[in-house]
């Protein structure tokens, strides 16, 4: 097999998905399942419940094994692991491809009742409760500032849930969730690496020995809009604390946009030592060091929000810097986009190296964002034919007073909204100028 090509696809005899796109020159292979679930779908009730689902199916997998899942992984030298996101969920397994169905016999033991003693799913109660406690979510700026962007709907919540809510998932509960999860509608696998005709075949064969599955209602990966989404007329929270803190969240409508351009205004923003934001407060200024950045997608609507800490003396021109930067963008958005588009065109070819990463962004943008696109030639195309002039009309669109949530950390009483506020009407006279 080339190591270009296409996606290819096959429906199992219990009508479950597997996506393959092979290539033999490499000397590994991942296989990975891909379940719709996570926040976006959990009650307030359940929220964190496919996390944990996630830590005791692994639990469950060796338990089903009789304690020897972690040995027998040595001994192939394989690779396991999982990963819980707020719209899907995925286990994975990596290794040399003569051990492909040693994996596979492995990772459909997913698929298995959960037989867990009680004393067993405490165990990893507290162990997540640990996880939770570390992370420390419920203090940060980004919760904060999700719980405003999000209000009222399931995605304000974390992936993590509460320490509250992990205590009442029992294994009849989990049992029920799990098999409501597990569905043809809601799963799929990916194939990626050195895989042969005769691997992928097993594979097919034993997912269709699982039997027929409980029948379940696709999820879309649509998220809830919440209130005031594209009308927040500049919304600002603050938070109190000893630290400085800022968090940039901008609406935007996902179905207006391809992923390509999506990717590359983001890029333009935030990635790589030349990037917008990264040259203004940083490089230039001095203000910050460093900063986070997320592009946050759903098949209809998302956000795109930046945060990071600065030293109280330096909270309004730091706000401003961003604020005049974001309104000047255009002005030199063709060169930008000649800086971020190479990773996308020139590089793309270089992902066959790297078959985890491959796997989940196929997987990602073609079946959970359903992108639909078939292959990486294809693929580059559509980042080739994006325009300075469409990421222009991009940034007006979406950087926009109405569209922005801004979060604050830092001393409730010496923060100055008015004057912040200020700042923003500067920049929307300045579009009046513009416009005139």
């Amino acid at each position: 097999m080339k190591p270009g090509g296409m996606e290819n696809k096959t429906i199992t005899a219990n009508q479950i998905e597997i996506f393959t796109y092979p290539n033999r020159h490499t000397h590994s292979f991942c296989l990975s399942l891909y379940v719709r679930a996570g926040a976006l779908y959990e009650s307030d009730e359940e929220n964190g419940i496919t996390h944990f689902l996630e830590h005791v199916l692994f639990r469950n997998i060796n338990c089903r094994m009789d304690g020897q899942l972690y040995l027998r992984l040595d001994q192939l030298g394989l690779y396991f692991n999982g990963a819980t996101y707020k719209e899907f969920l995925q286990l994975y397994i990596i290794g040399a491809p003569q051990h492909f169905d040693e994996a596979a016999e492995i990772l459909l033991k997913a698929f298995e009742p959960l037989t867990l003693p009680a004393g067993e799913i405490k165990t990893e109660q507290q162990r997540v409760k640990a996880e939770i406690r570390e992370a420390g979510d419920f203090k940060t700026l980004d919760y904060f500032a999700g719980t405003l962007c999000w209000k009222d709907t399931p995605l304000r919540n974390t992936i993590l849930g509460t320490k509250g809510s992990v205590s009442t998932f029992s294994r009849r509960k989990l049992s029920e969730y799990h098999h409501r999860s597990f569905c043809p509608e809601n799963l799929f696998f990916y194939v990626t690496g050195c895989v042969t005709e005769s691997d992928l075949s097993g594979l097919a064969g034993r997912i269709s020995a699982l039997g027929p599955l409980s029948k379940g209602v696709r999820r879309d990966n649509c998220a809830p809009v919440p209130e005031g989404f594209g009308a927040r007329d500049l919304l600002i929270g603050v938070k109190n604390s000893p630290y400085t803190m800022v968090q940039f969240s901008y609406d935007l409508v996902t179905e207006r946009y391809t992923g390509a351009e999506l990717a590359l205004l983001y890029d333009v923003l935030f990635s790589g030592e030349n990037s917008l934001m990264h040259q203004e407060l940083s490089e230039k200024r001095g203000m910050i060091y460093s900063y986070t950045s997320t592009l946050e997608k759903y098949n209809n609507i998302g956000r795109i929000y930046f945060a990071y800490e600065v030293a109280a003396r330096d909270l309004y021109a730091s706000i401003e810097v961003v604020s005049n930067g974001l309104a000047d963008l255009e002005a030199d958005m063709e060169s930008r986009l000649s800086l971020v588009l190479p990773e996308y065109t020139d590089n793309a070819f270089m992902i066959y190296d790297d078959n985890e990463n491959f796997n989940w962004q196929r997987a990602y943008e073609g079946h959970i964002m359903n992108g639909g696109e078939s292959g990486i030639e294809e693929s580059v195309r559509s980042y080739l034919s994006v325009t300075s002039e469409r990421l222009s009309q991009m940034a007006r669109e979406i950087f926009t007073a109405d569209n922005l949530v801004l979060s604050l950390k830092g001393d409730q009483k010496k923060i100055d909204l008015a004057r912040i506020r200020k700042i923003f009407e500067k920049e929307s006279l300045r579009e009046e100028t513009y416009e005139l």
